[in-house]
């Protein structure tokens, strides 16, 4: 598959809106460009050399022999990647390789539901997060929360937001094959997470630094 390389800066912390901290890794991305495209035919295999690094104005003797200085920015180091057999023509030597913010967000609002799905269960077995109180027959009782029935917010939440976005968002992702228009997958996750928060938030306790909307 096509790669870019990268450069690790730092570690930091992003917050959940249930109030999880979350690890992450701070990652710069400077220019690559295609230097060479091997293929099966040449060299036994299908893959692109990429020219990635500090911008350098000469080039040590290993690297000018295997770096195209035709480019129009020459960088100090050499990464392969493999091709898979579509992958080839899609490629151009001498091309820059870029992120592209929306392809980013649209693969992870394919996956991101899932991660909302398992911190909603944790929120039910946790007993934090709860619902209103009912007199439904599947009303919990939360031992922080009262001696009463309670709406299990948090389910409707795991499956609303998490297994039905799930689904919905990978249909017309990949069905409807909208993941290769960059932008469309971010923002019908946003649309369809903002539509069934919304209606969960009714069955939901409202927090107490908040109070009743």
């Amino acid at each position: 598959m096509i790669g870019i390389v990268g450069k690790k800066c730092g570690m930091t912390r992003v917050f959940t809106d249930d109030g999880r901290s979350v690890p992450v890794t701070i990652v710069q991305a400077d220019p690559n460009f295609i230097n060479k495209i091997k293929t099966k035919d040449s060299d036994g295999y299908d893959a692109i050399q990429v020219s990635a690094g500090s911008k350098v104005k000469h080039l040590s003797k290993p690297n000018q022999g295997q770096i195209n200085q035709k480019n129009k920015e020459l960088r100090s180091n050499l990464h392969e990647f493999r091709l898979n057999d579509h992958e080839v023509d899609m490629v151009e030597a001498g091309k820059e390789i870029k992120v592209n913010f929306f392809k980013f967000t649209d693969l992870i609002s394919c996956v991101a539901p899932i991660g909302i799905f398992l911190g909603r269960i944790a929120n039910f077995i946790n007993g934090e997060l709860y619902g209103k109180a009912t007199d439904v027959p599947w009303g919990v009782i939360f031992p922080d929360a009262g001696n009463f029935l309670r709406h299990p917010s948090q389910i409707y939440e795991a499956i609303l937001e998490g297994f039905i976005l799930f689904l919905i968002i990978n249909y017309v992702a990949l069905k409807k094959k909208i993941l290769f228009k960059p932008g469309i997958t971010s923002s019908l996750f946003l649309i369809f997470y903002s539509i069934l928060r919304i209606f969960s938030e009714f069955f939901r306790e409202p927090d107490v630094h908040l109070g009743l909307m």
